[in-house]
């Protein structure tokens, strides 16, 4: 994928493309819900469910932030170390997305004895 912002032409890489996102998330999201739920497998389904979105959007955020800095503050600064803790944070905000969601469903389907 190339974006065009000004006088950049920003290429997104495969490692870029949130795919690893989308995988990590749910890993720690299924380990994070057999650890602290000890839930059904319906439970788990419907939170990796929204782990897939979650990691979605929080990717598409995080190419807005890097396009943000690469226009702002220079292509050195945006391929540098904030390249990397712009990744790291929002995949931290997903992943506090996630405790959220589960923090915010689990009462309500636990009442229905779905959970």
């Amino acid at each position: 994928v190339v974006i065009y912002v000004a006088q950049y032409q920003l290429l997104v890489e495969d490692a870029c493309s949130g795919l690893n996102s989308i995988i990590g998330l749910l890993a720690i999201s299924l380990f994070y819900i057999y650890v602290m739920r000890r839930s059904s497998w319906r439970y788990s389904a419907l939170l990796a469910a929204l782990a897939v979105p979650v990691a979605i959007i929080a990717n598409v955020l995080r190419i807005i932030i890097l396009i943000l800095l690469t226009y702002y503050a220079g292509d050195n600064v945006a391929q540098g170390f904030l390249h990397f803790a712009a990744g790291i944070f929002i995949f931290i905000t997903a992943l506090l997305l996630i405790f959220l969601l589960d923090a915010l469903i689990f009462p309500l389907l636990s009442r229905r004895r779905i959970a």
